[in-house]
């Protein structure tokens, strides 16, 4: 376990580029956490001319012989209830428009065709849209002139339409075509644009962007242009600064959960942050309110009363709204006993409780509550497990204030400061109702300690927390979300850092929760005594935050390992990047590329480090890397020229049934997502996946009866499919679902990569069937599930790494042509590969096509100028000398 601040100043202290440091551990930290993305729609929000505009042809229409089916997943932005406005329009040159739409009057998703409404309609309302992806396929039919529309996979209506023109343009949001133009904009949020033309997928648009006004297709590399672009993967990665103001005296922030407001009590004004506006109101108090050091504010979802209390006097205030005042103002007092306080209401006995913090070289322990009803204030009388005294901690509750939760801090065993202060990593729970304190766990001691934020917010699903942590030795440090179990000893950092200035007495930090807008805030403090001032900052960051590790994707770790991986992986990153400015990796690569060949036995002695299918995961030594007999046959495989059963996993996702029959348009986005689960499972791991898990990763945000339901009925409709494949069945294996099938009667292209990689060694024979493999295409381009990117991107390594091989052993002019073909699959899966290009230059070359070689060369530096922007270093002469 470790803190991602002492792991960035080690880095920093060590490392020569800053900005490219930024993004290593952007990229490191951050390896799973891309499940929330997509393009914003600015809307009523903004001005017309500032709204968001998606078109997806912007240089030519696409056009269609019989049939077009158009799919896209959509949300509503939260905290905009006003929702009229377009969601597509689908338009052709005869002027003639198809429109996908939401009616707010008649809260409902509408078709329209020209100037008519359709019969389909969808009626959804706000909150059945604004928590979830909604998936939408409308599937369009010239051959018959019918319409129809599907909602989440099940069919909405059909409808007849009468197109005159079959090529058309498409936008989502605003539109700007000369006849069409509209800024009639759903407040929404949109992502996995796919479209299938005449049956045969033709691109595929994740939106997964964080900058820029371009969305790349997965499948063929066309680009879309956005017009007043709100990326929210960034949103969910980066905390943003929302407000950020100098405020004269002492100052105390609470937070209402309900209307999601920040309070920022002044002596003479109170602040009021929105969280569904991200406006900052200034409310000046009718009477001054004398606000001393250690004073708190706290608000009460119970009773929606803002209140401020002095620890040390046993002295709290309620805020009048209407008079715009304190009803009683607090007498000067000593040094507060009580920095750091922890508090929370509690539902059950209306009442207000404190516990923990530190004054006058004290730590504190005693539990203190303050009856509303009685206007009383005691001491609580506590059981159960010895709390040690400590602040610096965090303290977050159920929903009701019944369970107060507190993690962490820093303190000492009899509250002594002088007496061996440490840090600690317990969580520990406190029940009202029996006054008693029970430990539930205590973190493993990280290498370098942290304390934490004063507040912390307790998931949804009451198994979860999220708090801030810090240096404590630190002035100017960071502050970091962590998310972790409240079950097991388990947390994760997650989101980026951001500043902090801390001095335990002047300063302070909370996180809250707002549930309507899905964002988190973090509320900064710090006091400046000498000149009487303080400053509040306020940050944003979607929720929920990014890098979040689901089952899907990697097991539960150990936390200090997984950081010193990250660690190791940002340095070797780090060294790869200095080797490459320095023109090492260049003349290296040149070197070998020119003449010098590697001998089956040093391929052999090189480590393949990618983890293979079943059959290879035995205890035993590492495969090897492929040994290459020096024979040379064309590319040729039973399996490419395999007709009739079949399941293509590469290049386009294709399935053939028993009779020939191309059943591939019976997977819907989710029955496709499905099955790719559960034959990736079943092929490389050999178990399956659990009933659990497969709720987890494709139904996490339905309640439990609905996810069941849902599952059960797309199980069904998959294994109908499946029974027009022969002996290819979806069945229960120690209780998980698995797909079987028979070799002898069915070919998946993803099964026989594995088995290819399962020996020890691939020969001639077995590189020819590799390479029919991958010329389809690389692995499931045209799909975007957080849960199989790792796969893909061990796949394309072993790919690329066997083929590169491969050419080395090939002389040329004789195998040019081959080397040739060999490195336009290498491009498919890594299209800025240098030592492809080198080869396919030098393989054109020898061929005499010094004119296709040099627009080859061209081609790659102004890819590589517009992804990195900066020149490609090498040049073309060099290259191919």
């Amino acid at each position: 376990m470790n803190s991602r601040p002492a792991i960035n100043d080690l880095i920093r202290r060590s490392f020569p580029y800053p900005a490219v440091l930024s993004l290593l551990i952007l990229i490191v930290f951050s390896s799973t956490s891309f499940a929330q993305y997509g393009l914003q729609f600015a809307s009523r929000d903004a001005d017309p001319e500032k709204r968001t505009s998606l078109n997806i042809t912007p240089d030519k229409p696409f056009c269609v012989s019989q049939k077009l089916d158009l799919s896209f997943e959509l949300s509503f932005t939260p905290g905009i209830t006003d929702n009229f406005g377009y969601a597509f329009r689908l338009v052709n040159d005869k002027k003639q428009n198809l429109d996908m739409l939401y009616d707010e009057a008649k809260k409902s998703f509408t078709i329209v065709f020209g100037d008519a409404y359709t019969n389909i309609s969808v009626p959804m309302l706000y909150n059945d849209v604004v928590n979830r992806w909604v998936k939408f396929h409308l599937s369009l039919d010239l051959t018959h002139q019918t319409i129809s529309l599907y909602c989440d996979d099940k069919l909405v209506q059909s409808s007849n339409i009468s197109f005159k023109e079959n090529c058309f343009n498409l936008y989502f949001g605003a539109t700007t075509h000369s006849y069409f133009k509209s800024s009639d904009v759903i407040p929404m949020r949109l992502r996995n644009v796919a479209l299938n033309v005449d049956e045969k997928e033709k691109a595929f648009w994740p939106l997964n962007e964080s900058s820029g006004n371009q969305a790349l297709d997965s499948i063929s590399g066309k680009k879309a242009t956005v017009q007043n672009e709100h990326w929210l993967r960034p949103k969910h990665s980066n905390w943003q600064l929302r407000t950020n103001r100098t405020i004269k005296s002492w100052v105390s922030a609470g937070f209402d959960p309900v209307h999601e407001l920040v309070y920022i009590t002044g002596q003479d004004t109170i602040y009021i942050y929105s969280a569904k506006t991200a406006a900052l109101t200034a409310v000046p108090l009718s009477a001054k309110h004398d606000l001393l050091p250690g004073s708190q504010t706290i608000f009460n979802p119970f009773n929606n009363h803002l209140y401020n209390f002095y620890p040390d006097e046993h002295d709290i205030a309620a805020y009048d709204a209407q008079a715009q005042h304190w009803e009683k103002n607090f007498n000067a007092a000593p040094l507060t006993a009580y920095w750091q306080v922890n508090k929370f209401f509690s539902r059950p006995d209306s009442s207000l409780y404190f516990m923990a913090g530190y004054g006058q070289l004290r730590y504190k322990n005693l539990v203190q509550r303050y009856h509303l009803a009685t206007k009383k204030w005691d001491t609580v009388k506590t059981a159960g497990e010895h709390f040690n005294p400590r602040y610096l901690c965090a303290l977050g509750t159920t929903p009701n204030g019944d369970t107060a939760y507190i993690l962490g801090g820093y303190g000492s065993k009899d509250g002594d400061q002088l007496l061996n202060p440490q840090f600690y990593y317990d969580l520990t729970m406190y029940d009202v109702k029996t006054s008693t304190f029970k430990k539930i766990y205590t973190l493993k001691e990280p290498a370098e300690p942290f304390v934490f934020s004063n507040s912390m917010v307790i998931d949804k699903d009451g198994k979860h927390y999220y708090a801030l942590i810090n240096p404590k030795d630190q002035r100017n440090t960071q502050l970091q979300l962590i998310k972790g179990s409240l079950e097991k000893p388990e947390y994760e950092l997650i989101g980026s850092s951001f500043p902090f200035t801390f001095v335990d007495v002047k300063s302070a930090a909370n996180v809250y929760y707002c549930d309507a807008s899905k964002v988190m805030l973090a509320v900064t403090l710090f006091t400046d005594k000498d000149a009487n001032v303080t400053d509040v900052k306020v940050y944003s960051i979607n929720f929920p935050p990014s890098g979040i590790v689901t089952p899907e994707v990697a097991a539960p770790v150990n936390t200090s390992k997984k950081y010193v991986f990250a660690l190791a992986a940002i340095i070797l990153a780090a060294i790869a990047f200095v080797v490459y400015k320095t023109g090492l990796f260049r003349r290296k690569l040149t070197t070998q590329a020119a003449g010098e060949k590697t001998t089956p036995a040093e391929m052999a002695a090189a480590p393949l480090t990618a983890t293979t299918n079943p059959a290879a995961i035995a205890p035993g030594p590492p495969p090897a890397i492929p040994v290459i007999t020096n024979e040379y046959e064309d590319i040729t495989s039973e399996q490419q020229n395999r007709a009739g059963v079949h399941i293509y996993l590469f290049g386009n996702f294709e399935v053939a049934a028993s009779n020939g029959e191309n059943i591939t348009r019976l997977f819907t986005p989710l029955l496709k997502e499905l099955f790719l689960l559960l034959c990736i499972h079943s092929l490389k791991y050999n178990k399956g996946v659990s009933p659990e898990k497969l709720i987890e990763t494709l139904w996490s945000t339905k309640d439990t009866k609905d996810a069941i339901n849902n599952r059960s009925v797309n199980i069904a409709k998959l294994k109908s499919i499946l029974e027009k494949i022969e002996d290819c069945t979806l069945q229960k294996e120690f209780g998980n679902w698995k797909l079987t099938f028979d070799r002898d009667k069915l070919y998946i292209d993803l099964d026989h990569f594995l088995q290819l990689f399962a020996e020890r060694t691939l020969d001639n024979k077995s590189l020819n069937e590799l390479i029919a493999i991958v010329q389809r295409g690389p692995f499931l381009p045209q799909t975007s599930y957080q849960w199989a990117d790792s796969f893909k991107s061990e796949i394309s390594s072993l790919t690329i790494d066997a083929l590169l091989k491969y050419c080395q052993y090939l002389s040329l002019p004789d195998n040019a042509e081959r080397v040739i073909n060999i490195c336009n699959a290498i491009f498919a899966f890594d299209e800025l590969n240098e030592n492809a290009l080198q080869l396919k230059c030098k393989s054109l070359v020898s061929l005499g096509r010094h004119t296709l070689a040099k627009e080859a060369f061209e081609k790659f530096a102004s890819k590589y100028k517009e992804i990195y922007a900066e020149d490609y270093e090498t040049n073309y002469t060099k290259m191919i000398s």
